[in-house]
């Protein structure tokens, strides 16, 4: 909030409330430390669309100015500096937007679709090309509903041209820039890919092989290690082949015989085969798991070979669960995109849908992908 309280404290209900100044002479109500690292500590105030980072000493700060960030909305940069003898700045959250140090117990799905947002963040930043620098939880924020990530500004950012590392504090950093030896695009995989190693808790869970073979590579030397967008796309394979347990809520592998923590049987679920025609030969382009408990899901065309991620990527097709009053088993297919589809043969033009009944031997849905390219989803019933 803005006022003419001078820096220092506020007393309020016999507590005392410390208050931080702008240099456009805003005042601030530190209400919570959320958390220190590598860059400063970071509060939150009393008005929760504001966050304070202080620093301890003056930061890399003209860079937040000098880098094309407006480019780039899901990076939080400062919106004000602090005023002397502070240093720091203030940041503006978007409506609901809350630090994933405070989003509590997060389920393996949800884990996965946070890691693979920020890497479509990274990959963005990289065509700039622009280097995060290092990464730590409390620069991590979330929107809880739909898991959209938001990077808080690194006084590390940099262009990655001219790009150099002294020491850095931080959780997790690149063995690179711990011993001041500069950074690359590479050293930002190393970051996430330690990060994602921690956050998946990986004793715990059961993942693609190819998953842990390229979280391995992501500590490999830089030369060796994998582009940011490999990582992007097998997070979203390894998201695609779970289930949620009925019971317990918990996400494991479609394969399992059950639910390894409550033994609950899996649900009925349908496999849907992605794969491209392109000159009449087919590529496989993945396998995605529809369960039936989770009611309603979406076809995203994030298998693509749009490396700079340089276009929002919107769902498809809107897959419905529908029990009529017979007990019969209807799926109903929602067209969301400016393109014509064909499920089953038949037509079904943007923004229309088209029921299929279960069980069914296969469903077959097509549409253009590209002008030369066309995508094929093969359902099957399991």
């Amino acid at each position: 909030g803005c006022g003419a309280e001078p820096h220092g404290f506020r007393q309020e209900k016999g507590l005392k409330m410390e208050t931080m100044v702008d240099q456009k002479g805003n005042t601030h109500y530190v209400k919570d430390k959320i958390g220190i690292d590598g860059q400063g500590t970071l509060y939150s105030t009393k008005n929760s669309g504001i966050i304070v980072r202080e620093t301890v000493a003056d930061d890399n700060f003209e860079n937040a100015a000098v880098l094309p960030l407006d480019e780039l909305p899901n990076i939080l940069t400062p919106a004000e500096y602090l005023k002397a003898p502070k240093n720091g700045y203030v940041i503006h959250l978007p409506e609901g937007v809350i630090p994933l140090e405070n989003a509590g117990n997060l389920t393996l799905k949800r884990r996965l679709t946070i890691l693979a947002n920020m890497a479509k963040i990274l990959i963005k930043l990289h065509s700039m090309p622009i280097i995060y620098g290092s990464l730590s939880p409390l620069r991590i924020f979330i929107e809880p509903k739909t898991d959209e990530v938001y990077l808080l500004y690194s006084s590390k950012m940099d262009f990655c041209m001219r790009f150099t590392e002294e020491n850095d504090a931080d959780t997790y950093v690149a063995p690179e820039a711990q011993k001041g030896q500069g950074c690359t695009l590479l050293s930002d995989v190393y970051t996430l890919g330690s990060f994602t190693t921690d956050f998946l808790d990986l004793e715990k869970i059961e993942l693609l092989e190819e998953l842990k073979t390229l979280l391995d590579s992501t500590k490999k030397e830089p030369e060796n290690r994998p582009k940011m967008s490999e990582l992007y796309k097998i997070l979203f394979k390894q998201l695609d082949l779970l289930l949620t347990c009925k019971k317990c809520k918990d996400d494991f592998h479609y394969m399992a015989e059950k639910c390894p923590f409550c033994e609950t049987p899996p649900p009925k679920m349908l496999k849907a085969s992605i794969y491209d025609v392109i000159e009449e030969n087919p590529v496989q382009r993945g396998l995605k798991i529809l369960e039936f408990a989770a009611k309603r899901q979406c076809f995203f065309n994030y298998h693509t070979e749009n490396i700079l991620l340089d276009t929002q990527i919107f769902p498809t097709i809107d897959c419905i669960l529908n029990i009529t009053e017979g007990r019969r088993l209807n799926l109903i297919f929602k067209n969301l995109m400016p393109k014509t589809i064909s499920i089953n043969g038949k037509t079904v033009s943007n923004n229309q849908a088209t029921i299929v009944q279960l069980p069914c031997e296969i469903i077959k849905i097509e549409f253009p992908l590209y002008s030369e390219i066309t995508r094929h989803i093969d359902l099957v019933m399991s």
